[in-house]
């Protein structure tokens, strides 16, 4: 018999040492459509990675990726992250797009996608055509402390996610100083944006955010915006604080912009100074909101051509 297990254990051992000596490694240039499987996780990123135009890197469901500190990938090709996989970002580590570039992540409502790291930059798309669903963007360290701000981690002091021309849903983003970017009629929408230092989110460009909650942002901040739309659509998101504050506006509605359907603060605690303002610029068109409890609902400043507000 414990020859019969000797026999078992050795082939095991042996199937396990081919299956990982034929495990590829990350090149630094992508120059070729590769795949990084389930057997071979976790992968590490020592170096910088290029992922050519016209090729492909598929991360599979569940795979790990480990990207060392102040390096990045560069995706000028197609970045497919599947369903449960997980990236662990170093310290001033970034994924970005260039050219006509892709990131495709695509988790599931049960098997998220995770991209996490203390202090680590963000994620830039450049260009137009990205998709995130079912995402998870986190900074690990929670308290979102920064050398300006005091003693601890410096954090990247910047938009964790940047867009143009792309779309996010269903995911959520916490922990880090600013939220998100939107530029060049990118789309956010059923997601969550919670625990911030700074601003939630800025919507510019034809951009639209529907459907998403935010809240408890800005807590490093006293006489800012949760949310900027430039140009753009904000409908039917909710903004609160879990804590009573008389500090920050929600939205800062400017040129062009249309803000409707929302639910801002709440008939019961204090969630700010100001629910909406409209500082500057003509066009706006401010409808259908529900807002409570803060020191000013509304607030208009100066002459406003073509207002609408209901």
């Amino acid at each position: 018999m414990k020859k019969v297990y000797l026999l078992f254990s050795f082939l095991i051992l042996a199937f396990t040492t081919f299956s990982q000596s034929n495990c590829e490694l990350v090149p630094q240039v992508v120059d070729a459509d590769q795949n990084l499987s389930i057997d071979c996780s976790p992968y590490s990123i020592s170096n910088s990675v290029v992922v050519s135009a016209g090729k492909t890197l598929t991360v599979d469901s569940g795979v790990v990726v480990n990207i060392a500190d102040e390096k990045y990938i560069d995706i000028r090709g197609t970045l497919k992250v599947n369903k449960g996989a997980t990236f662990n970002m170093g310290v001033g580590s970034h994924i970005k797009t260039d050219d006509s570039g892709i990131l495709d992540a695509q988790g599931t409502e049960t098997d998220s996608i995770t991209f996490i790291g203390t202090s680590w930059k963000n994620i830039d798309i450049n260009n137009a055509g990205s998709t995130i669903k079912y995402a998870k963007i986190l900074n690990a360290d929670g308290n979102y402390v920064s050398n300006e701000l005091g003693t601890g981690v410096e954090l990247w002091w910047d938009w964790i996610l940047e867009m143009k021309g792309s779309s996010i849903e269903n995911s959520r983003i916490s922990s880090s100083i600013r939220g998100v970017l939107l530029e060049s009629a990118s789309t956010m929408k059923n997601s969550k944006i919670h625990g911030l230092a700074s601003t939630a989110m800025e919507v510019n460009d034809n951009s639209i955010a529907t459907g998403n909650e935010i809240y408890d942002v800005n807590a490093f901040e006293k006489e800012n915006n949760a949310v900027y739309v430039r140009n753009a659509t904000f409908s039917s998101n909710r903004i609160y604080s879990s804590e009573a504050t008389t500090s920050n506006w929600a939205i800062s509605a400017r040129y062009n912009s249309t803000v409707e359907y929302n639910s801002i603060g709440g008939s019961n605690g204090s969630h700010g100074a100001v629910g909406i303002g409209i500082p500057y610029g003509d066009n706006q068109k401010i409808r259908y909101n529900n807002i409570g409890g803060y020191t000013s609902n509304i607030v208009i400043h100066g002459q406003k051509n073509n207002l609408t507000f209901s």
